[in-house]
C-alpha cells in the first residue's frame, strides 16, 4: 500500500513536471499516510502512539479554560527514580453546585504495559476551591529503559471528589518522559532549585483516525477494546 502511495506521488510530480509536491503532500494525503501507517501497528504500538499524539496537543495547547496545574518532575539516574511534585492548581472549572470542587489529582505513569508494577498515586482532597494548594510529593522506582521507552508519558488526571456519586472529571495534563529533567542521563542539580512546570489543562476530543479509533476498530482485540473503554469514560466525562 505504501508502494502504491509512493508510486501516485511520483506520478502525480513527474520528476519536477507536473503538481508541486507541496500540492501533493497535502493535510489529506498525510492523514490517509497515517492512517495507513496505525493499521500497520500492533495494539501496544497503537496505545504508545496515543500517548505520544496526546503529549503532542498538550505542547500545541494554548488555551486555559479548564485552568492550569503546577507541578515539579525529575529523575534521578543514580537511584533509577523519578520523583514528582504536585504543588498547586488554579482557575479550575466549578463542579458542584455552589460554584467551587473538592479537586484532587492522580499521578500516573503510561502506557500501563510499560509500567505494569507502578500504582497510580493520589493527593489529597483539597475542599471548596477553585484554586487548590497540594504540595505533595510522590516517588516511582523505574528503570531509564522505561522512563525512554516510546509513549512513556507522566499523566495528571484532575478529578472533584464526590461523596455520593461518581467522582467527576476537571481535566488532564501529559508530560512525556523524555521531557522530565534527568531521564536522558543527564546530571540534575537540587531538587528544590528545579523549574516549575505550569501546563494548562486538556480535555480530550480525539480527531476521527487517531490511535484510539483504529484501536476502537479492533472489536476482536480485547486488549485494544479495553483500552478504548476506559478513554471513552474519560471523554464522557469531559465538560
Amino acid at each position: 500500500m505504501f508502494d502504491a502511495l509512493g508510486l501516485l506521488v511520483d506520478f502525480f510530480h513527474a520528476k519536477g513536471k507536473g503538481l508541486n509536491m507541496e500540492d501533493i503532500l497535502s493535510a489529506q494525503f498525510q492523514e490517509l499516510r497515517d492512517l495507513l501507517t496505525f493499521h500497520k501497528m500492533d495494539t501496544m504500538s497503537l496505545i504508545e502512539t496515543f500517548y505520544m499524539q496526546m503529549a503532542e496537543i498538550q505542547k500545541q495547547q494554548e488555551s486555559t479554560e479548564f485552568g492550569i496545574l503546577n507541578f515539579r518532575a525529575v529523575y534521578r539516574y543514580d537511584s533509577h527514580t523519578l520523583y514528582v511534585e504536585v504543588l498547586s492548581a488554579k482557575d479550575l472549572i466549578p463542579l458542584d453546585a455552589n460554584g467551587l470542587s473538592d479537586p484532587f489529582v492522580l499521578v500516573q505513569l503510561c502506557p500501563d504495559h510499560v509500567f505494569p508494577n507502578i500504582t497510580v498515586q493520589s493527593t489529597q482532597v483539597i475542599k471548596k476551591t477553585l484554586h487548590p494548594l497540594f504540595e505533595e510529593s510522590f516517588e516511582f522506582a523505574i528503570s531509564p529503559g522505561e522512563c525512554q521507552h516510546k509513549g512513556a508519558t507522566l499523566l495528571f488526571t484532575i478529578m472533584d471528589h464526590d461523596l455520593v456519586f461518581q467522582n467527576d472529571f476537571a481535566g488532564e495534563v501529559y508530560l512525556a518522559m523524555e521531557d522530565v529533567p534527568g531521564v536522558s542521563g543527564e546530571e540534575v542539580t537540587g531538587y528544590d532549585a528545579l523549574s516549575i512546570i505550569s501546563l494548562p489543562l486538556i480535555q480530550p476530543k480525539h480527531k476521527a483516525y487517531g490511535a484510539l479509533q483504529i484501536l476502537a476498530r479492533r472489536t476482536w482485540d480485547k486488549e485494544a477494546q479495553e483500552f478504548v473503554k476506559k478513554r471513552s469514560k474519560v471523554e464522557e466525562q469531559a465538560a
